[in-house]
């Protein structure tokens, strides 16, 4: 909370500071890590989703800026099983799928440093926290075999004591910036991980910490004012 209030108050300051506003959607990966009980028998498969949002992005001094906005991402998990089962001769495949869908609404406090100022192409690396509060989340069930059905759509009460809500990410990334005139094409790949379990330790669901970990890739449109 006090990090967030003073990087607020940083982005106020400096009336006279080159400002942009940019939106931008991209590709979402995210997989779990776990602590606490050994779960090396289950096989944790990445979940792959879309995320859209807007930077809010203020000079500092020259190539060094403050970054915040607004991203809405779906986050989450899979574990699947499967085999075959022999019908006549024929190897026919069958398995299911457990899918953990969590749509989060972050607000990322990054800065960033541009490595190339002059020219009208500036790749730049950024760096900072991500704060995320998780909306809404569910468990999806699914059969797998010459056709996929769904089995279950299972909501999670997030105002559980089981859940935490509201978590923190470190997060790095790197991009690119292209000029289009005063405005700018942009390109950004970034990595982050949660800092803190979205399941609490007193959980009844699983007695395991589940921190979030993912890759995305953006890209997007800003305006420079």
């Amino acid at each position: 909370m006090i990090l967030s209030v003073c990087f607020l108050a940083l982005l106020s300051g400096g009336l006279t500071a080159q400002n942009s506003v940019s939106i931008f959607s991209g590709v979402h990966q995210s997989n779990i890590k776990t602590n606490g009980i050994n779960m090396d028998f289950l096989d944790f498969n990445s979940l792959t989703s879309f995320h859209a949002g807007a930077y809010f992005e203020r000079e500092l001094s020259k190539g060094l800026s403050a970054k915040t906005g607004l991203v809405f991402t779906q986050k989450g998990f899979g574990i699947s099983e499967s085999t075959a089962v022999n019908v006549f001769g024929l190897d026919i495949p069958l398995g299911f799928s457990v899918d953990t869908r969590i749509n989060t609404v972050d607000v990322p406090l990054s800065l960033s440093h541009e490595l190339i100022s002059e020219g009208n192409i500036h790749p730049y690396v950024t760096g900072g926290l991500n704060i995320s509060y998780a909306s809404s989340a569910e468990i999806r069930t699914r059969a797998n075999s010459i056709l996929d059905f769904t089995l279950t759509n299972t909501k999670l009460d997030l105002s559980s004591s089981a859940f935490n809500r509201w978590s923190a990410e470190a997060l790095v990334g790197a991009g690119v910036k292209i000029d289009n005139g005063n405005n700018f094409y942009m390109a950004e790949i970034g990595y982050s991980h949660g800092l803190n379990d979205f399941t609490n330790e007193n959980s009844t669901i699983i007695d395991a910490g589940i921190r979030n970990y993912s890759v995305n890739l953006s890209v997007g449109y800003g305006i420079r004012f």
